[in-house]
């Protein structure tokens, strides 16, 4: 747990003002967190307790080192990157001109949406345009170039049927 907490501080905090920042956002002392992070102290029950209530979507992989984006409990990178790129922003791209660092963020989103055991279709049309998205991004193309080879599949179809 030590390490994922180390993590986490350095993705969160700016290094020159880390311990006092952790401190405005648990409330614990930054001397408490400056011996933590140096190895003299361990982490307290309260500073775990703190720390997750300040990240709660970290809160599983803190504690145990797992995550489920389906149950939007994500890892410190995920979390961080979500926090970075915005979905609505990434699936305004060209699927091949999405960064690996947007790619997780559209897949965790996926993991999310595709376990919503709903009939919300907001959330069905958005889990149809992420998995639309990674297949037009897996092929390398735009989405004009998709959407050119999707109706000339469609009328050779049709063609074929026809002469049948």
């Amino acid at each position: 747990m030590k390490s994922r907490l180390i993590e986490l501080i350095d993705l969160v905090t700016s290094k020159h003002r880390r311990f006092k920042e952790l401190e405005e956002i648990t409330g614990v002392s930054a001397d408490s967190w400056r011996m933590f992070y140096a190895g003299k102290q361990r982490a307290t029950e309260e500073m775990i307790e703190k720390i997750c209530q300040a990240f709660p979507k970290l809160a599983l992989w803190i504690t145990t080192g797992t995550s489920k984006p389906e149950n939007e409990q994500y890892d410190a990178h995920t979390f961080v990157l979500m926090k970075k790129f915005h979905l609505s922003l990434i699936l305004e791209k060209e699927p091949c001109e999405a960064t690996d660092e947007e790619m997780v963020v559209i897949r965790a989103e996926d993991k999310r949406l595709g376990y919503i055991n709903s009939n919300e279709d907001f959330a069905k049309y958005h889990f149809v345009a992420l998995m639309r998205f990674m297949h037009i991004r897996s092929l390398g193309i735009t989405r004009n170039e998709f959407t050119r080879r999707e109706h000339e599949s469609q009328n050779k179809f049709w063609t074929d049927t026809a002469k049948n």
